[in-house]
């Protein structure tokens, strides 16, 4: 029974692992609408080839400093959500 749970787990590791990689290759990530409070950040680590990032219409007040990471982002959407200020580094990278 134990070897089992342990294929499995590597199974599911491995499924990770593909998912992560399948993600870094889409241009475009579209989290409008969803009732978000944040980004977490290894989500813009694994897609530094995104081009389009869409989180308008959600809750976010604030974007991580992985943000910087998305060298090749063209069109980022933040509109309607609860940002008081944001960082200066944001300008450099669109």
């Amino acid at each position: 029974m134990s070897q089992r749970v342990s294929i499995e787990k590597r199974k599911s590791i491995t499924q990770t692992k593909k998912n992560m990689s399948e993600r870094s290759k889409k241009s475009s990530l579209q989290f409008n609408n969803k009732g978000l409070f944040t980004i977490k950040p290894h989500i813009l680590e694994h897609n530094n080839q995104l081009i389009e990032l869409d989180v308008s219409n959600n809750q976010i007040s604030s974007l991580p400093n992985e943000i910087t990471l998305l060298k090749n982002l063209k069109v980022l959407r933040i509109d309607h959500n609860k940002f008081t200020q944001l960082n200066d580094s944001i300008f450099t990278i669109i």
